[in-house]
């Protein structure tokens, strides 16, 4: 990466936060990429961090080193420029070119704010929304609001905006196919960047989803969690709304339900029919949700009982669980119904939810995937 002054990256929110990318000296990979590829952040045995762009045979072609480990990202819909959020408490965002004929620029939040490790860009390409903290007010969840400016050679975004999320802890978030829906999982969990990933209000915490006009920051709808305990994380779009994956804080020994389908008329529905000893195998935490283009099917994974999980959206209810070790990446392909997973020990797979089969197709020894992988093409 080139050595760029922090004055020329960084500037305190109400002038704006800009990032601009900057050419790359003998590139030896300046060639266009072919698509579809999946993005994910990874770790080495030696605690170095990385952005990797893997094949649809699940080998790693590209890396691009990170300051920490990295979370979700947010694809442009040129197909070109990546942005790569930071693990929360997030003080990084990383905007790459997948053809690497620019160098990737590095931004830190605005002053009080950390990220969440997700964001969203709008349908005209022309905003970035991100999910933040501002963390010396209580943890006021907020929706960072940043110009995009891209050319056939460059990429620029500079924060303009903020508006509420209507909650604490905001984390995955999703534009609806109306392009004026936002739509948010506040995990009701407040953190401080001082205290690293401490859960600092359990026993007050309240988790909702949130339906909010990206317009106005107006709330449209929210729907809180049925347990107090239970935070709503992670979210994949689907027809009118969103599949919600959760996590539990509360007593190791309970299993409430995990995995619901959140719209603005009908509130939050819990899927059914998951037999109480795989939902009890899922060790009360869903890393991931993905969602099949054909609107069939959803996956959700749980790396911490090393569980895949595959549910009908036809009639919201479970299908059957699979094991797969510390899988938590999940991606569809573009068509079709197979699904690309990632896992903590380097290994991709490929799952054909409709053969219930799950294959190998490579592994990364000394490598491990973080908690979600991102189709781009």
């Amino acid at each position: 990466m080139m050595a760029i002054s922090r004055r020329h990256l960084f500037k305190l929110f109400g002038a704006g936060l800009t990032a601009s990318l900057f050419p790359v000296v003998n590139s030896a990979f300046a060639s266009v990429v072919a698509q579809p590829f999946y993005l994910s952040a990874f770790s080495d045995n030696d605690d170095n961090h990385f952005i990797g762009l893997v094949n649809n045979a699940g080998s790693l072609v590209r890396q691009w080193p990170v300051p920490a480990r990295g979370h979700g990202a947010a694809v442009l819909s040129s197909g070109r420029w990546v942005a790569f959020f930071s693990r929360r408490p997030g003080l990084w965002l990383t905007v790459v070119d997948i053809r690497n004929e620019f160098s990737p620029v590095t931004l830190q939040p605005s002053q009080g704010r950390h990220w969440y490790g997700h964001g969203v860009f709008s349908h005209d390409s022309n905003l970035l929304y991100t999910s933040e903290n501002d963390y010396d007010n209580d943890g006021r969840g907020v929706i960072g609001v940043y110009a995009v400016s891209t050319s056939g050679t460059a990429c620029e975004i500079v924060k303009v905006n903020e508006f509420s999320s209507h909650g604490v802890g905001p984390h995955e978030l999703a534009l609806m196919d109306d392009g004026k829906t936002l739509v948010v999982a506040n995990g009701g969990i407040q953190t401080h960047p001082d205290y690293a990933r401490m859960k600092l209000n359990l026993d007050s915490m309240r988790s909702t989803v949130s339906f909010i006009d990206v317009s106005t920051g107006k709330l449209l709808a929210e729907h809180a969690a049925p347990k107090q305990l239970l935070s709503l994380r992670h979210l994949s779009l689907v027809g009118d709304g969103v599949i919600v994956g959760a996590q539990y804080q509360g007593n190791p020994q309970d299993s409430p339900m995990l995995v619901y389908k959140a719209s603005q008329r009908a509130g939050l529905v819990p899927f059914t029919g998951q037999p109480a000893a795989d939902l009890a195998a899922c060790n009360q935490y869903i890393a991931s949700v993905a969602t099949s283009p054909s609107g069939s099917y959803a996956v959700t994974t749980a790396p911490r009982g090393n569980r895949v999980s595959i549910w009908s959206l036809e009639n919201n209810t479970w299908l059957y669980d699979m094991d797969a070790f510390d899988v938590g990446g999940a991606a569809f392909s573009l068509t079709g119904e197979n699904v690309m997973l990632s896992s903590g020990d380097g290994s991709i797979h490929e799952l054909d939810i409709k053969a219930r089969s799950i294959k190998e197709l490579s592994v990364a020894a000394g490598l491990h995937w973080d908690n979600h992988l991102q189709i781009f093409g």
